[in-house]
Formats: structure tokens, sequence, C-alpha cells
């Protein structure tokens, strides 16, 4: 964010890079994380459409674990241009991925990332039910940013649904 043109020259290295050498699976990393550079500068039509052109069809050409980062990114966008429908398909989409690719720490920070989605549209027993999960598997693979993710999101649904007891040992659990 600081080094924004530093970032973008970077990315244009690399891009051209991967160009030289036809690679479609960097060129589209590439994208991803144009995209990531424009949405940093609000600029979400543009990071939507770049995004629009990475295939992230289960099965298709790209890893799953590939697949991920772009859902996340597309999730990212949908909810700053306000379409929690799409965001909700985006975040599906990446926990699927997730599981595809076998990695449950990816798939602990899904399950955050959706409990959190859940929340802010107040399907709160599902973002608790989506938290508890991705916090149990967080813990178990060690995944720190995963789990700091689904028990803020499971803590602030306890607290909407009037728990706020039960939320306690979350709030000093993430305090520790």
């Amino acid at each position: 964010r600081s080094r924004a043109d530093d970032a973008a020259a970077a990315l244009a290295q690399a891009e051209a890079l991967f160009t030289r050498r036809a690679h479609a699976d960097g060129l589209a990393a590439c994208r991803d994380l144009q995209a990531m550079l424009l949405g940093l500068a609000r600029r979400w039509d543009e990071a939507l459409a770049l995004l629009a052109q990475n295939d992230v069809r289960p099965g298709g050409p790209r890893a799953a674990r590939e697949r991920f980062n772009t859902h996340q990114r597309l999730g990212w966008a949908h909810d700053a241009t306000g379409d929690p429908d799409a965001s909700l398909r985006e975040r599906y989409a990446m926990l699927a991925a997730a599981q595809e690719w076998g990695d449950e720490a990816a798939r602990a920070l899904a399950l955050g990332q959706l409990g959190g989605l859940h929340a802010d549209l107040y399907n709160l027993e599902e973002a608790e039910r989506l938290c508890r999960e991705g916090k149990a598997l967080a813990e178990a693979a060690q995944a720190l940013q995963a789990w700091a993710m689904a028990t803020l999101n499971g803590m602030n649904a306890l607290v909407a649904q009037g728990r706020g007891a039960e939320a306690v040992p979350w709030a000093e659990a993430l305090l520790a």
C-alpha cells in the first residue's frame, strides 16, 4: 500500500516474463494481484473486469489453490461494490476450492470469511456455525490468521445474538 508504484513495476515485470513464456497460470496470478492493486485504489469495476478473465471453473486448467485466490479477491470486490449475493457465491466457491486443494488452513480461512459475511447479513446462527468450524480447523492446522478471522467473526455473531457471555472466552483468546 505504501509503495504502490514499486508494486506496479514489479507486477509489470512479472507479467512481461509470463507473457514471453505464454504461462497462463502466471498471467492469471498477475491479474489477481493487479485486481488487488485496483481494489486498493477503489477501482472496483476494473478489478472485477480483470478477475473475470481468470478461469475459476472447478476442474478447469487452474489449480485449486490458484482459483482460491481469485475467488477470495472476487468476494472482496463484490463486498466493496455492495453485491452480497455475488460475494456469497464467491466465498462458497472459495471454500470449495480450498476443499479440493486439501489445505486445512485455507478451508478454515474460507469458513471464517463466510461466517463474517453471514453475520453481516444477519444470518447469525449460520455465521456462528461456520466460524466454530473454521476456528476448530484453524486451531488444528495452527493457522493463526484463519483462526483470528473465524474467532473474531464468531465472537461478533454471538454478541449480535445477545449471547455476550458466551463470546467472552472468544474475546479473551483473541486478546491473548
